[in-house]
C-alpha cells in the first residue's frame, strides 16, 4: 500500500514546530472493507517515527495503559488481588492472554501444580510489553514479595508489527520495572512460543535476544519454544487450540518443562 503523502505529514509539523514532538497516533478500528486497509496504513504510520521528535503511538518500552473495558476491569481486579493476597502470593505468573489461559483451558493442571503453591495469575489477553510496564508502576504489583516470577511477553508486540530489536528493548524494560519493584525475587524469563508466518520466525529472532538477558542471578532465561516445535521445525498443532494459544495439553507441557527450574530456583515452592 502506497501513501500519497508519503512522510510529508510529520516532517511538514517538525519543520514547522521545530522544538515540538510530535505523537503519531493510529487509526481507530472500523468494520471492513475498511478496516483492514486502516491496519495496513497504522502499521505504515509506525515508521515515519524517529523516536526522536515525531513518536509513535506505542512504544515498547513506555508504559501504555489500554482503553478497553475489558482491560481496565482486570487491571483493577489484578490490583485487588494483590492488595488481599500480597502476603500470601509465592509464585506470579506475568504475561498476556497465553498466560491468562492458566485460568481456562489450563486450570486443571494449575489446579494440580501451582495453586497448591500460591501462585497468583496476571496474564491480561492482548498485553504488549508497553502494557506492563504500565501496569507495574500503577500499583499492580505494589507490596508483592513473590519467591519466582514467571514471565512470558513480547508475542503480542510481534504481532502489532515492532521491531524484534524494538520488542526485546520493550520486554528488556518489563524485566528492569519487575526486578526494581521486587527486588528478592528470581524471574523466570521464557521464551515465546512457535507460531505460524509472517510472525512465527520473528518470534523465534526475539527469543535469541532474550536469551541475552539471562544473569544467572536474578533473570534466568527458559527456552519453551523447542518443546511446542516439531523435529522439522513446524508448530506442534496439537498442543495449541488456535496456533497461538496453548490447550490443556499445551499448558502440561508447559508445567513439565518450567518446574525443574522453578525447584531449583527454590526447593521449598
Amino acid at each position: 500500500m502506497k501513501i500519497p503523502w508519503s512522510k510529508g505529514g510529520s516532517t511538514e509539523l517538525t519543520a514547522i514546530l521545530s522544538n515540538t514532538k510530535v505523537i503519531l497516533t493510529s487509526n481507530l478500528p472500523r468494520t471492513e472493507p475498511q478496516g483492514s486497509k486502516c491496519k495496513q496504513v497504522t502499521e505504515l504510520i509506525q515508521k515515519f517515527a524517529d523516536n526522536k521528535t515525531c513518536l509513535a503511538q506505542d512504544i515498547p518500552w513506555e508504559p501504555r495503559a489500554r482503553g478497553d473495558k475489558f482491560w481496565v476491569d482486570r487491571h483493577h481486579e489484578l490490583i485487588n488481588q494483590t492488595v488481599a493476597h500480597k502476603t500470601d502470593e509465592k509464585i506470579i505468573f506475568v504475561g498476556d492472554s497465553i498466560t491468562q489461559g492458566w485460568q481456562s483451558l489450563g486450570k486443571a493442571v494449575w489446579d494440580k501444580y501451582y495453586a497448591p503453591r500460591h501462585a497468583y495469575n496476571y496474564g491480561i489477553s492482548g498485553d504488549r510489553t508497553e502494557n506492563v510496564i504500565f501496569r507495574i508502576r500503577d500499583k499492580e504489583f505494589d507490596g508483592l514479595d513473590p519467591k519466582v516470577a514467571v514471565l512470558m511477553i513480547g508475542t503480542n508486540n510481534i504481532g502489532w508489527n515492532n521491531t524484534v530489536e524494538d520488542a526485546a528493548h520493550g520486554v528488556q524494560e518489563v524485566l528492569k520495572e519487575l526486578t526494581a519493584k521486587m527486588s528478592t525475587t528470581k524471574v523466570i524469563l521464557l521464551s515465546n512460543l512457535p507460531r505460524t508466518e509472517p510472525n512465527g520466525s520473528k518470534c523465534k529472532q526475539l527469543n535469541v535476544l532474550l536469551k541475552k538477558f539471562d544473569n544467572n542471578k536474578t533473570i534466568f532465561y527458559l527456552d519453551m519454544w523447542s518443546h511446542y516445535e516439531t523435529p522439522d521445525g513446524k508448530q506442534k498443532f496439537e498442543l495449541f487450540v488456535d496456533k497461538l494459544h496453548l490447550n490443556e495439553k499445551g499448558f502440561e507441557v508447559w508445567q513439565q518443562t518450567m518446574d525443574p527450574l522453578l525447584n531449583k530456583l527454590d526447593p521449598a515452592l
